[in-house]
């Protein structure tokens, strides 16, 4: 038989021959129907609201908290799901966390979901480790898995997806990337207020900086070891590469430099012989 705690007339209860007023154990059921078809064999459940996992059979290790809260929950394990309406078709799912009301909605069968705000994750199904934090976060997405959604309606027109990283607020999402391919975008003006770094040494990776025009770029190619500076593909009279030196200084006078390159060998352990007369 079942143990712990019930609240209301134990009518829909099976498994048990006496549902006393209440009883240690653990499993704590409060409101009107909720478990209302728990039976034996279901372990450490809580369940607390109207029709709170009404069709809950044998669940284990489940938190239920909201009005009819995972209200087709079978056999649910390992999850938590709270607020209104919260994971209300989760039927065998394993390992989800949804906080917000109409949160993981329409998911089934989908485990290892994290979801939270208002409508995060509404309308998913069958997808598993996506990761949904704000209102309306991943609101629209169905079979997509393993996406990672921040900020208000973040991801709201992705639906398929894989393995996406969004960070935005629905109508500009800011940061992009993709975990399948290491890819990152930043749709907006970057500030590093540090050092920055591209690889490590004797592993490097190109950089690249395009310009206004069309085929401009300078590009430091790592497997070359150089550094290209391409001008664009207009007439050639216009476009050659350049490199242009200038200075702050607003009062220019004799001797005054005002633009240079140095060679030098940093590294040059024989003497003098690298120095330039």
């Amino acid at each position: 038989s079942i143990t712990g705690c019930y609240f209301g007339d134990g009518s829909q209860l099976t498994g048990v021959s006496d549902v006393p007023s209440s009883f240690s154990g653990d499993c704590t059921i409060i409101g009107c129907d909720a478990g209302g078809n728990v039976a034996a064999g279901g372990a450490k459940i809580v369940l607390i609201g109207g029709n709170a996992g009404y069709n809950a059979t044998t669940p284990s290790n489940i938190v239920v908290l909201g009005s009819s809260a995972a209200l087709c929950m079978t056999t649910a394990t390992d999850t938590v799901l709270i607020g209104t309406g919260a994971g209300r078709c989760v039927l065998t799912c394993a390992g989800n966390l949804a906080l917000g009301a109409w949160s993981l909605y329409n998911e089934c069968a989908g485990s290892f979901n994290t979801v939270l705000g208002t409508c995060a994750g509404l309308t998913q199904k069958g997808a598993t480790t996506n990761t949904f934090v704000g209102a309306y976060a991943g609101t629209a997405v169905t079979t997509g898995s393993g996406n990672v959604f921040v900020g208000y309606k973040a991801g709201c027109a992705a639906t398929t997806g894989n393995c996406c990283l969004i960070i935005g607020n629905g109508t500009c999402d800011l940061i992009t990337g993709d975990f399948n391919g290491g890819s990152l975008q930043i749709d907006g003006s970057l500030v590093n207020c540090g050092a920055l770094t591209v690889g490590v040494n004797d592993t490097g990776h190109d950089v690249k900086f395009f310009g206004a025009s069309s085929g401009a770029f300078m590009l430091y190619d790592e497997s070359a070891d150089t550094l290209e500076v391409r001008g664009p593909s207009a007439d050639a009279t216009t476009s050659t590469g350049k490199l242009k030196l200038t200075t702050a200084l607003t009062d220019i006078n004799d001797n005054d430099v005002l633009g240079r390159i140095d060679f030098a060998a940093p590294l040059e352990a024989g003497g003098t012989d690298a120095i330039l007369a």
